[in-house]
């Protein structure tokens, strides 16, 4: 099991970058079509105009007895921005996705980034060999 959380110092020209790996397997919760994922979050800061740079590479496990739809997205701040992983499946699959969000801070301060995942049915699906990246660049 490995959870870690690097938090590069500021550079006077350099992106500040927040990276959080989790590399043990999270069972999704079956019973709830929306599960936070609350082992995959990071706090980062911004000033206004700051060019954010969100990222999420992970292993999906799809199990699929009939048809599966499992989606893996961002929840920033509470909003949920339009990228996410899309896998649907009606046989078991272990999938690497990858995930990109690009925006600009409206805001200046403290933001919160959690991973969340939606699925409709009762099925033993996990995710693992996670990396959370934020890039911000002034």
């Amino acid at each position: 099991m490995g959870v870690y959380q690097f938090i590069s110092p500021p550079a006077s020209e350099g992106p500040q970058i927040y990276i959080l790996e989790h590399n043990s397997l999270i069972w999704l919760d079956r019973y709830s079509s929306i599960d936070y994922l609350y082992e995959l979050n990071i706090t980062y800061t911004t000033k206004v105009g700051d060019r954010v740079v969100l990222e999420f590479n992970c292993r999906l496990f799809v199990d699929a007895p009939s048809t599966t739809t499992l989606t893996v997205g961002f929840d920033n701040n509470g909003s949920i921005p339009t990228s996410r992983i899309y896998v649907s499946s009606d046989i078991d699959v272990l999938t690497s996705e990858y995930m990109r969000y690009t925006f600009e801070a409206s805001t200046a301060g403290e933001n919160h980034l959690v991973i969340y995942t939606t699925c409709f049915e009762e099925v033993d699906n996990y995710i693992s060999h996670c990396l959370l990246t934020v890039t911000v660049y002034r």
